[in-house]
C-alpha cells in the first residue's frame, strides 16, 4: 500500500468517529449522519444531518475542535422547508501532505523507541510473582505489627516504619 493510498479519507470511520462526538449530545439524539457524495472528494468529506431540531450549540464545534483539531468544521443553516428544522453540515479535511509527512516520522520514531523496550514473558511473569510475595509478606507483616507490642521485631519494624515515613515526607 503506498503511501498516497493511506492518505485517502475513509469516509466510514470519519461518520463513526463523528458520530461518536455527537452522541454525548441530547440535541442530537436520534439524527443521522449521511454522506453527502455530491460534495465529497479524496480530500474533502462532507456530512448532512437533515433531521436536525433545535439549537446548536457552542459546546457541540468545541467538542469537536476538541477531538479533531482544524480537520473538523461543523456548520448550521435553516431549511426554508421548515422553519424549525436545520440542516447541519459537518465537512471533514485532511492535513496538509507536510503535516502528515511529519506525524509520519513522529510515529516511526515513537515505534522505534516503544519497540526497543520490549520485556521478555518470562521476565515480566517473574516480575509479576515477585510483586505478588511482596504485597503478600507486607500484609503479613503488617498483621504481626498490629498484633503484637511486646515482639522486638515488631518494634523493630515500626522504629524503621516510622523512620522511612519521615524521610519519605521531606521530599514530598
Amino acid at each position: 500500500m503506498s503511501l498516497q493510498q493511506r492518505r485517502v479519507l475513509s469516509p466510514h470511520k470519519w461518520q463513526t468517529a463523528i458520530s461518536g462526538v455527537l452522541s454525548n449530545f441530547d440535541e442530537f439524539t436520534g439524527t443521522n449522519i449521511v454522506l453527502d457524495e455530491k460534495n465529497s472528494f479524496d480530500d474533502v468529506l462532507e456530512f448532512d444531518i437533515n433531521d436536525f431540531y433545535g439549537d446548536m450549540n457552542y459546546r457541540v464545534s468545541e467538542k469537536l475542535y476538541e477531538r479533531f483539531g482544524n480537520l473538523v468544521t461543523i456548520k448550521h443553516n435553516p431549511d426554508s422547508q421548515d422553519s424549525r428544522r436545520k440542516i447541519v453540515t459537518i465537512k471533514v479535511t485532511r492535513p496538509p501532505p507536510d503535516i502528515l509527512d511529519m506525524l509520519e516520522q513522529k510515529w516511526q520514531h515513537h515505534s522505534k523507541v516503544l519497540s526497543g523496550y520490549k520485556i521478555p514473558n518470562w521476565a515480566l511473569s517473574l516480575l509479576s510473582v515477585f510483586a505478588i510475595f511482596q504485597f503478600l509478606s507486607a500484609i503479613y507483616l503488617l498483621h504481626d505489627h498490629t498484633q503484637s507490642r511486646n515482639d522486638p521485631f515488631s518494634l523493630l519494624l515500626h522504629w524503621a516504619f516510622m523512620r522511612f515515613a519521615s524521610i519519605v515526607h521531606i521530599f514530598l
